[in-house]
């Protein structure tokens, strides 16, 4: 069902009145996410598969509690490193659902616990 724009508002100021820890618009045909999704802060999981989407608002980077970020069957095609603040490109087989994955599989099987940060 697709949703306006009011609407995707309207249920962004729901889940952050409520501290939503998991917080969905799968499926909804949107073609743009709010920047008012960065106040999410208390995310774990967000769902935002089965969209139009292009790319991701910066605010996205606001939750660093956020262990999985469903995207597949979108169209996005850049995000930006949150530490670099460099555009990466990143295409994964299409079963890999989740940052967590993502980021093993790119590292050949090593989790994202196991690599050290070198700063």
């Amino acid at each position: 069902m697709r949703l306006t724009n009011q609407e995707v508002e309207a249920k962004i100021a729901e889940a952050i009145e409520s501290n939503a820890t998991t917080f969905s618009l799968d499926d909804r045909l949107l073609t743009h996410i709010p920047d008012s999704i960065g106040c999410l802060t208390n995310l774990v999981h967000l769902g935002l598969a089965g969209n139009c989407l292009t790319n991701l608002p910066d605010s996205i980077f606001k939750l660093t509690k956020l262990a999985s970020l469903r995207l597949g069957s979108n169209g996005i095609t850049n995000m930006i490193c949150p530490s670099t603040g460099h555009i990466h490109v990143l295409r994964v087989p299409p079963e890999i659902d989740s940052a967590e994955l993502a980021i093993t599989w790119i590292n050949w099987g090593i989790h994202p616990s196991e690599i050290a940060i070198a700063t």
